[in-house]
């Protein structure tokens, strides 16, 4: 058994010289990693070419060459196991003898770094996936309102074809309440004009609401009163610098406290709705008229309704006067809009009496819905008719 004893003692020591090769080959870096290897496989090398060249007395027993062979099969055997699990961690990566020799880093940093850029790179991928659907998000609303717009086009060159047709046959317009007028060529050329003010208008008064609701986006900490007048204030600005484009123009939300119809939300060149007269709910009014008729009236169309605050004479030579079907208790409006106008230019004139035809008012109730729905328009208006009960 003695003569064994040589082989188990380089067994034994093969061991650990193995394990020294593995670490070289997994944790040391570059120059140092090649260095260790070149010196140990060198030394043995050496001895080897020694014996047999006979260089040198160097006598090489089967107890010496276990020393190696046990070396480079532990070696082996840790090395595999080690890349074998980083190979299933990190399965893009090179993992050969030329690489983990030549590899200026430890293998445990490799294996971060590629879990790092890994997570990089889906990081990169969510991004871009984020950033697609929202291009695609903004593609779909696009395509949506190009459909609208043709849709709204194709209204138009029909609404055009219909009323030109009606001018070659000597029509009319028939308005509320029940009255009719010529329709006339200088109408017609305004039409286009007309509906391009339209579009321009909800798309200003689409963009202020966005803008209001994201800096108050519910009446939690703001008064609920102070955005819905700013609601109000937002559309009667939009419609006019971008819907009547006269400066001279005014226009006037009231609202109902159950005695009168009050100035809230006003949009003048010089006016607040302190110096806009009260209406009486019992008196003869536009705007009990326009809910009778379920229809915006134009004064100059229905002078029979117009209410005289002063007893002289209104300053405005014509007005339109709306209300909304949605906010009517008991035939009572709750809230109305007037559109005024000053001076004998025909073509606001005309522009008011369209919008009375094409029911601009659902426009304005669309609106209204939109401010229902963020700070409940429609309770703090019931709640005006309680406080005056």
């Amino acid at each position: 058994m003695e003569e064994y004893y040589p082989i188990v003692l380089s067994i034994v020591m093969g061991v650990p010289f193995g394990w020294g090769i593995s670490f070289a080959v997994c944790s040391l870096k570059g120059k140092a990693k090649q260095i260790f290897l070149l010196g140990s496989g060198g030394s043995i090398t050496g001895v080897l070419i020694a014996q047999a060249t006979k260089f040198a007395e160097v006598e090489v027993t089967l107890s010496f060459l276990f020393l190696p062979l046990t070396a480079l099969v532990t070696a082996s055997l840790l090395i595999y196991f080690y890349v074998s699990d980083l190979k299933e961690k990190c399965p893009k990566l090179p993992f050969n003898i030329s690489y983990l020799i030549s590899s200026d880093s430890k293998l445990s940093e490799i294996y971060e770094q590629y879990i790092e850029s890994e997570k990089q790179g889906i990081a990169r991928k969510d991004e871009l996936d984020k950033k697609t659907k929202e291009l695609k998000e903004k593609e779909d609303a696009l395509n949506l309102k190009l459909k609208e717009l043709e849709k709204q086009r194709k209204a138009q060159e029909e609404m055009e074809s219909n009323i030109k047709e009606r001018i070659k046959n000597g029509y009319t317009l028939s308005l509320p309440d029940s009255k009719n007028i010529p329709l006339s060529e200088a109408m017609v050329r305004s039409l286009p004009r007309y509906f391009e003010h339209i579009l321009r208008f909800l798309d200003e008064v689409g963009l202020q609401f966005e803008q209001l609701n994201a800096r108050f986006p519910s009446t939690d900490d703001f008064p609920k009163e102070i955005l819905i007048k700013s609601s109000l204030e937002v559309i009667a600005r939009s419609i006019r610098s971008h819907l009547i484009q006269d400066s001279s123009a005014r226009v006037t939300f009231r609202v109902s406290d159950g005695n009168h119809f009050k100035a809230f939300a006003v949009d003048s060149r010089g006016g607040a709705a302190e110096s806009v007269s009260d209406i009486p709910n019992d008196s003869t009014n536009m705007i009990k008229a326009s809910a009778g008729a379920k229809r915006g009236l134009v004064k100059s169309i229905n002078p029979e309704y117009d209410y005289n605050s002063n007893g002289i004479g209104s300053k405005w030579d014509d007005y339109l006067t709306s209300t909304f079907e949605q906010y009517v208790l008991d035939e009572h409006p709750l809230i109305s809009m007037n559109i005024s106008i000053q001076g004998s230019s025909s073509e606001l004139s005309n522009f008011l009496k369209f919008m009375s035809y094409i029911k601009f008012e659902i426009l304005i109730e669309d609106l209204l819905d939109m401010i229902d729905d963020n700070y409940s328009l429609k309770n703090y208006l019931l709640s005006l008719q309680k406080e005056a009960a």
